[in-house]
């Protein structure tokens, strides 16, 4: 606002995976709590300080990172699944109450992409899988996506391309969900 005098933009892209090799009943509360701070608050304070600024200009948009684990719920991923699922719920109610503001807000759920994140749970999953594909799905298209594949989403999500876009949920995920 100092800069530019508007915000046309925020994308919440900003979270933590934390452990993802244990089951609930042995997860460690302290993990849960820590994922929810950064992952579900900051998305939420982001947001909460964001859309005034929005709504007096008339304009923006707001993406929001959910993840297919937040679509669905796959083993050793409790917390960081629920807080996904959060996020994309919370997507879903600042869109219902900005519609008729000029105020878009959307979240985009990837699946599997190749970035530090992926090659962390990876690691941590050898420790609980002797195969790792027992618990890493990928797409028909047998790769993980590309941080640009993502950027380009949003790309979308944040232009006047996307004017009647609104409470949606991309899945980015190559298809992994499809089966």
């Amino acid at each position: 606002m100092e800069r530019f005098g508007r915000i046309d933009c925020l994308v919440n892209l900003a979270g933590i995976e934390g452990p993802n090799n244990s089951r609930t009943e042995e997860y460690e509360f302290k993990w849960t709590k820590r994922i929810f701070e950064i992952n579900v608050y900051g998305t939420f304070l982001m947001m909460q300080n964001v859309l005034p600024v929005m709504q007096a200009q008339k304009s923006g948009a707001i993406v929001n990172f959910g993840s297919v684990s937040g679509m669905f719920g796959y083993a050793g991923e409790i917390s960081y699944g629920a807080s996904k699922a959060a996020i994309i719920q919370m997507t879903k109610n600042a869109a219902n109450e900005n519609g008729g503001n000029g105020v878009l807000v959307n979240s985009i759920s990837p699946g599997w992409v190749n970035t530090e994140m992926f090659r962390r749970i990876l690691e941590q999953y050898k420790s609980t899988y002797k195969n790792l594909l027992d618990n890493v799905t990928f797409d028909p298209m047998n790769r993980p996506g590309e941080p640009m594949e993502m950027a380009n989403v949003v790309a979308f999500l944040c232009s006047d391309e996307a004017s009647y876009v609104n409470g949606s949920n991309f899945l980015v995920d190559g298809g992994m969900t499809l089966g």
